[in-house]
């Protein structure tokens, strides 16, 4: 009879543990994966279909814009890397716990194909991600997009070990404290440019980067110069973002109301941001 009893209840308790998961969604952080095999081609989708579509650049080409699941960009075919990569950045994000993946390899959601590894290779420069791979802990398949090259750019050691990685590392903890952050980053692209690779993927000489508090309706901005990759404090770099469109020839917030986007275009109070230990 205990034995009956047994085999009978097994079956239910099997199907109470199997139904009481909760799904993952991508705003909340997945545990810890590893994976030792995955495909290239990730789902992307409209960029219009994302609930901050109205935060991105102004662009003409949709087909140079791919929607990853972590982050959206604009892709260069002339520089062989992005004009601009956007995403979202929360409290929750940074928390996550994913390590990274390391699978660098070529984004072959880019209509026109992207940059090759072989275009790095003994190059003297370092695949510099812009969406950094510290950014997206909080799921595996956001870390592994972090490695696609079209998230990269040519970068010097000094300048992604440097200056580049201390305005990530105050990027996150601004996510710590105001909670939600979007932002938008990406080199200053312009005829002439060294390059790199079979490719000839662009060495851009500037790079810049954009943090918007839509809570607050505040924006900061950085522009600094690759060889500039130590020594000053990040004070130092702060700009206008009207500035940093003088130089790329984008437009950034163009579906903000007026008032709000002449306002954090415009100016560039550092009072207005807490500052970390590391400046």
């Amino acid at each position: 009879m205990k034995k009956l009893f047994i085999l009978i209840l097994f079956p239910f308790l099997l199907s109470m543990s199997c139904g009481s998961g909760t799904p993952f969604t991508q705003e909340s952080p997945q545990p810890r994966q590893e994976k030792d095999n995955h495909s290239d081609r990730w789902e992307a989708r409209d960029p219009k279909d994302l609930p901050w579509s109205h935060l991105l650049p102004r662009y003409t080409d949709p087909k140079a814009v791919v929607a990853h699941k972590a982050y959206t960009l604009e892709y260069s075919e002339e520089h062989e890397q992005p004009l601009w990569v956007a995403y979202l950045l929360t409290r929750e994000y940074v928390n996550g716990t994913q390590p990274r993946t390391n699978d660098f390899r070529e984004d072959t959601d880019i209509a026109t194909v992207s940059a090759q590894l072989e275009d790095y290779r003994r190059s003297g420069y370092s695949r510099g991600h812009l969406c950094p791979a510290g950014d997206m802990k909080w799921d595996y398949q956001a870390m592994s997009e972090s490695f696609l090259l079209s998230n990269m750019c040519p970068q010097t050691n000094a300048f992604n070990d440097g200056v580049w990685k201390r305005m990530e590392e105050q990027t996150r903890r601004w996510a710590q404290y105001y909670d939600s952050l979007y932002v938008v980053t990406g080199p200053v692209l312009q005829p002439g440019l060294a390059t790199i690779g079979e490719n000839k993927v662009s060495v851009p000489d500037y790079y810049y980067k954009i943090v918007y508090d839509p809570r607050r309706q505040e924006a900061i901005c950085f522009l600094v110069a690759q060889d500039d990759a130590k020594g000053k404090v990040l004070e130092d770099y702060i700009t206008t973002i009207d500035e940093v469109e003088s130089c790329t020839g984008l437009d950034f917030f163009p579906q903000l109301p007026d008032e709000i986007e002449t306002k954090i275009e415009s100016q560039c109070d550092k009072k207005k941001w807490k500052w970390g230990r590391e400046r």
